[in-house]
């Protein structure tokens, strides 16, 4: 991609424009179970497309093929969002790069050469739905473990 003049401007004076996405969807997951989300994905060699950590929101935006709003299965603390319009910043404000986040927001995996499009909704969907199960498992033990510290 090559940004348009006024956008390369934009990320020169470190700002995050708004961009309405097109051609693809966005789906949001909660940052509670962002890190899983992520780590079920890399556990299983899934390819990543964008993602942007969004602070504002509370939230990590994972860029999938069009059509994945308007199919996105009902998980809890998720949505599908067709025609979004993201704050993005420069591809270079990474995680890694050291370079603090812009408006808030940070990418995970930047768009450009060697990043896939998108990142594929059904293993998403996977992702997303072993991380619930996981939490859920983790609640159920700690819960369990104050149940028996209050009972001694």
């Amino acid at each position: 991609m090559v940004p348009s003049p006024r956008l390369a401007t934009a990320w020169t004076v470190r700002r995050a424009p708004f961009i309405k996405v097109v051609g693809v969807d966005v789906v949001r997951v909660t940052s509670a179970y962002a890190p899983t989300v992520l780590a079920v994905l890399r556990e299983r060699g899934v390819p990543r497309g964008p993602v942007l950590t969004n602070v504002p929101r509370r939230a990590v935006e994972f860029v999938v093929a069009p059509g994945t709003a308007d199919a996105w299965p009902a998980l809890h603390l998720t949505v599908g969002v067709a025609g979004a319009v993201m704050r993005c910043p420069a591809p270079s404000v990474t995680s890694s790069s050291g370079l603090a986040p812009v408006a808030g927001r940070v990418w995970l995996t930047p768009p450009g050469p060697g990043t896939p499009d998108a990142t594929d909704a059904d293993h998403l969907a996977e992702a997303v739905t072993v991380a619930l199960v996981r939490h859920t498992r983790t609640r159920a033990r700690v819960e369990r473990c104050h149940a028996e510290e209050a009972g001694r």
